[in-house]
């Protein structure tokens, strides 16, 4: 793809020129590739402004900030237990409504056509409506689709996705998510419990509600995107520890498949969040349900119960890491049938009405299904044991009195009880029933995750893979029975197997499982099944994440440097020649670069073009606005131009809605005036020469959370620049068809 072409002349400066081929494909890409995205700034801009600051701190301020860290940690905990509570609570509320109408509608009827019609036309009609209703919240925040794991991912990652962590966004997952689970759709309130957090850890730490335009004045110095970050890997955490009861799980989760960086101090405060969230939440729900306030039973929202009699031995192993096997595959068909629906949906479907209007349609589906396989295939049994009153009424379903129907406790059934019910379980299903749940659920939660609600993919995938597994289970039990099997244990590991082969999670997923199991022994086969179920799948595919990102065109970075990188230099791949300012520039010169271009770091340099440093456009419209210039180019101090002028705090406040260039009023005069960059910009960033190779400047780049990475000779004189967008430009111009799945990038849609 890359030649070595002879140096070419720019600016004086001796550069390699790019590849036409590269070129032209660059220009081809250039709407696909994360241009609606913009980085996050987590250098620290280390200016004169930030010196003057440090220099009157006292060790104190440090140590009451980092005491302030703790207690905003503590607050985000707190706040995403609440909101974990009212999600249950209040769904609980509306699934019992709905299930104790239908119900009744179903055991005082008159005859057999009235006692089928009457209550299916209930279930359908309550079921739709939640549904719709789930979707008028996304049709008004259409970033509240979804699990928000993906987007989370990104933030983290260092990419500012619109409207991601704002309340509004809170307020119509948090609400949207407990009707889609009352709706009935194959969906879990785990992956919209993260974003929840994650958006808490963005909101709290910052003090300001700018959607409400409420400013309580709390945290200013917690307000640039370094802090808030550590704060969404918190919050991020605390979703998990909420929606599992895995605090341990959930910083993992939050090392594992979100934060790009870490560090040592950020752990022990995600640990506390996490902790103090799941106690609360705790006490919240053991109190709420029938046991007395203080004594812990439930730790979060979804429970596996405990595995402590459901023993297992070594010669079993082999045939749980079978299930990986199994669960490998079944997850890379389930990403590749998704993806390929979601192209679909990205093609056709763009109204927020047909979101509306689909989610609607997949909502009456699985209503339909859910009610009449248990009526059309019915499997009645007298169970070994009685059951409580209320489970033997709704899993009657209309078998004589006495029995249940084995496929209503599978499918007419809120879908946490299901898992339940398959892992602990003491009566052998028939081949049938699993066989018949298995596909159609698998169905149902491939062809419900991405419609425009918000929805999880955790529990579909556990309960799709604990049918797997106890099917298995049986059928290993049934042709070697000398090895008693338990069919329970196999469904746990089965449900790890599929849920391994979507996400494609390993040390965070091990642990979530083993807290929620609350049984260590299970450890070592759980890992050994999402290992093997990870390697089959990236075989055929990468994770459901990852597909989802890539189809919305999002720069992201992953751990490691593209392979093609090892044979090209920085030069191949840099954005050149780049914009620059020199240290002191006419007012009129910066209000036309930025009117003119989107780009938001500019290198400043001296007069003779060596470069000092770099300025970001938040600060030059801040300047403006401001009026921090003088008439002729011989500047006053420093010191006498920043005193009474401009503080650090004027840089602060506006976060993160900074005044763009078209709020700046500047008269014809002032056009001619001159500002003195010198105390803003960031003096001395990390730099690389245009020989680099492109492995280390992606390294460099991704460990150290860069937004941009000027590019100078020997002679210390700019010669490019280098984003993110310029690293996956390059990294699917190099590999659009080796190292790319098939995706929507394909179609000719998105070039022309």
């Amino acid at each position: 793809m890359f030649s070595r072409l002879p140096f070419g002349k720019r600016n004086d400066v001796s550069i390699p020129l790019m590849s036409g081929k590269f070129k032209a494909f660059k220009e081809g890409w250039k709407n696909a590739i994360g241009h609606k995205f913009e980085g996050l700034d987590y250098e620290v801009i280390q200016n004169d402004l930030y010196q003057r600051d440090m220099i009157i701190k006292t060790p104190w301020t440090f140590k009451r900030r980092e005491i302030m860290r703790w207690i905003v940690s503590m607050l985000i905990g707190i706040c995403t237990a609440l909101v974990g509570f009212f999600i249950v609570s209040v769904g609980n509320l509306i699934t019992d409504a709905k299930f104790t109408l239908t119900l009744s509608q179903m055991h005082h009827c008159d005859s057999t056509a009235i006692c089928f019609w009457v209550p299916f036309l209930v279930w359908v009609s309550l079921s739709t409506g939640l549904v719709f209703l789930a979707s008028l919240f996304v049709a008004f925040e259409p970033v509240a689709a979804g699990s928000g794991i993906p987007e989370i991912k990104c933030y983290l990652n260092g990419i500012k996705i619109p409207r991601v962590t704002r309340m509004v966004t809170l307020i119509a997952k948090a609400t949207g998510v407990l009707f889609s689970v009352a709706g009935g759709l194959a969906v879990g309130k785990e992956g919209p419990m993260i974003h929840s957090g994650a958006i808490i850890g963005a909101g709290v730490s910052q003090g300001n509600f700018v959607a409400f335009g409420k400013d309580l004045g709390l945290f200013r110095y917690f307000r640039n995107d370094r802090e808030k970050r550590d704060f969404v890997s918190s919050g991020a955490a605390a979703g998990v520890a909420a929606a599992f009861g895995a605090p341990i799980g959930g910083v993992l989760f939050s090392i594992e498949e979100g934060a790009s960086f870490w560090n040592q101090n950020l752990t022990w405060r995600s640990m506390f969040c996490s902790m103090v969230c799941s106690f609360i939440l705790n006490v919240l729900l053991s109190g709420t349900s029938g046991h007395s306030w203080g004594l812990l039973s439930q730790p979060g929202l979804l429970s596996f119960g405990e595995f402590k009699d459901v023993p297992y031995d070594a010669r079993q192993l082999p045939f749980m890491c079978l299930l990986g096997i199994v669960g490998g595959l079944c997850g890379a068909v389930f990403n590749w049938s998704n993806i390929q629906l979601t192209k679909l949906r990205l093609l056709y479907r763009h109204k927020r009405w047909a979101r509306a209007l689909e989610a609607t349609f997949v909502g009456l589906l699985t209503a339909t299904l859910t009610f009449s396989v248990p009526y059309v295939l019915p499997h009645c049994r007298t169970p070994a044991t009685p059951l409580p009153p209320d489970q033997m009424l709704r899993y009657q379903f209309y078998c004589a009195e006495g029995q249940l129907n084995g496929h209503a406790e599978l499918f007419f059934s809120p879908w946490e009880d299901s898992i339940k019910a398959l892992f602990h379980g003491t009566e052998d299903y028939s081949f049938r029933s699993l066989g018949v749940f298995f596909g159609i659920y698998s169905f149902l939660a491939m062809i419900t995750y991405g419609i425009g609600v918000p929805s999880g993919l955790f529990v579909p995938s556990l309960l799709a893979g604990s049918a797997m597994g106890r099917l298995l289970g049986q059928l290993f039990n049934l042709i070697f029975p000398n090895l008693n099997l338990n069919p329970g244990g196999f469904a746990l590991i089965g449900a790890a197997a599929f849920l391994g082969g979507v996400v494609r999670m390993t040390i965070s997923l091990t642990v979530i499982l083993i807290e929620s199991t609350n049984d260590i022994s299970y450890g070592m086969p759980i890992m050994l099944t999402l290992m093997i179920s990870k390697w089959v799948g990236d075989y055929f595919t990468e994770g459901i994440y990852d597909y989802h990102i890539e189809l919305n065109k999002i720069p992201l970075l992953g751990w490691d440097a593209p392979f093609n990188m090892r044979s090209v230099k920085t030069s191949e791949f840099m954005s050149h020649p780049p914009v620059t300012f020199q240290e002191v520039e006419r007012v009129e010169n910066i209000i036309n670069v930025l009117k003119s271009t989107t780009h938001n770091g500019f290198p400043v340099t001296k007069s003779d073009g060596k470069f000092m440093g770099i300025i970001l456009r938040h600060q030059l419209t801040i300047l403006l606005k401001k009026k921090i210039f003088s008439e002729t180019q011989e500047q006053s101090s420093i010191d006498d131009q920043m005193d009474g002028y401009i503080s650090k705090r004027d840089f602060v406040d506006p976060y993160p809605r900074f005044p763009e260039v078209q709020d700046v009023n500047v008269t014809p005069e002032e056009m001619q005036y001159f500002i003195n960059l010198a105390p803003y910009y960031n003096v001395r960033p990390a730099t690389l020469s245009p020989e680099t190779l492109g492995t280390r400047t992606y390294d460099l780049f991704r460990t150290l959370g860069l937004r941009h990475l000027v590019i100078v000779d020997s002679e210390n004189k700019v010669v490019g620049m280098v984003t993110r967008k310029d690293l996956a430009d390059f990294n699917h111009a190099e590999h659009s068809e080796k190292q790319r799945p098939p995706s929507l990038f394909d179609s000719d849609l998105i070039l022309n």
